[in-house]
């Protein structure tokens, strides 16, 4: 069954929760969310940029299907395993909602080939299209084939912030590893690689061409394309998406309000990973209720010509002459408009807002 937050905090009640702090930050939001877009086409052979790189990096691959895995050698069993649940998942989105991506591209690189092909941190997922090279490698042009980059061992700094939540394990959170059948370890890194079908639900968003004014839409509905991904085909990785998700956000407390967290470039801290768990838990308690109805009533609730797009753009091209107070506010405005549509669509985003962003973002004044 989908967990909701209420639920977890009666089952972790007797957890100790620790503060967040910047020796356990993530990155950057600048970095963070710049990550909807990837390759690009060469200008000779009508070819990829990005796999110029990768294929200079002397990868080994092999295929799955439709996708095309890139991998540091040794990594075989691994390749084999994150390319077939790859094609998996992508055949599922197929087959439900007449997605085609075409060729696929999963690279899976180490930390030091890692620095040639990402500017963020080793083991933060990259999904996207368009303007991934400008901004990695500062080459601009044009095509736009479906890739992600993953990291091949499933460390990396996300690994690292989930292995941080040992000290925090409730009696009832080991039980439940136990059943399960994983360590936190393991569990951490199965967490890892469930990202990778998080990033495929970006693709799926661009595909359906859902317009998504803000970034924590944009975010949701990534979620909500893996919960329905994963109690689908891999409900054993199901639980373990939830019960890491539940420790984190019963661990923590955020410093930062989400508004700053999502929005303002230059913030930094875990922060993140906590508005990204509760982003999670309501993708899951929609996805419960609604399923794909959701995704086919969410097509249709905002669009490119909507002003809450035009209002948001308006807000990042005044960032550098606003006050940060009138940033939030504004951002505040845009959000009570989308969670008004949203809660007419799957009833309790109301409430789940009030949590979210109002009282964090009243916290942060």
């Amino acid at each position: 069954m989908l967990l909701n937050h209420s639920e977890s905090k009666r089952q972790h009640s007797n957890r100790p929760t620790t503060k967040y702090t910047v020796a356990t930050g993530f990155i950057t939001l600048l970095l963070i969310f710049s990550c909807n877009s990837l390759f690009a086409q060469a200008q000779k052979q009508n070819e990829p940029f990005l796999l110029e790189r990768v294929r200079a990096l002397n990868l080994d691959s092999l295929q799955k299907g439709t996708t095309t895995v890139h991998f540091t050698p040794g990594y075989r069993n691994r390749a084999e395993m994150l390319g077939a649940r790859t094609e998996r998942a992508l055949q599922f989105f197929k087959d439900s909602l007449n997605i085609d991506f075409g060729k696929f591209h999963l690279i899976m690189p180490d930390t030091s080939s890692w620095k040639e092909l990402s500017v963020m941190p080793y083991g933060f997922a990259v999904w996207g299209r368009g303007g991934w090279q400008h901004r990695n490698l500062g080459k601009s042009v044009s095509g736009r084939p479906a890739s992600a980059i993953v990291s091949v061992d499933a460390e990396g700094v996300i690994f690292r912030q989930l292995q941080n939540l040992k000290k925090c394990l409730s009696n009832d959170d080991h039980e439940r590893l136990n059943e399960i059948g994983y360590s936190l370890e393991e569990a951490s890194r199965r967490y890892v690689e469930i990202i990778t079908i998080h990033e495929l639900g970006h693709g799926v968003v661009e595909n359906l061409d859902i317009k998504v004014p803000t970034v924590w839409y944009s975010e949701f509905l990534a979620n909500y394309f893996t919960v329905i991904y994963l109690y689908k085909y891999e409900p054993k990785e199901a639980k373990i998406w939830d019960l890491m998700t539940a420790v984190t956000l019963d661990c923590y407390t955020p410093e930062k309000s989400s508004l700053e967290v999502f929005y303002l470039p230059g913030k930094e801290g875990p922060e993140y990973h906590w508005l990204q768990s509760n982003l999670i838990q309501r993708a899951n308690k929609v996805a419960e209720n609604h399923g794909f109805d959701f995704i086919r009533e969410a097509k249709t609730i905002f669009s490119e010509q909507d002003s809450l797009s035009q209002k948001v753009g308006a807000i990042y091209n005044n960032l550098d002459r606003l006050p940060k107070e009138e940033v939030l506010q504004r951002l505040m405005e845009v959000n009570e408009v989308m969670i008004e549509r949203l809660d007419q669509i799957a009833p309790g985003f109301q409430v789940w807002a009030t949590n979210i962003f109002e009282q964090q973002t009243n916290k942060a004044h």
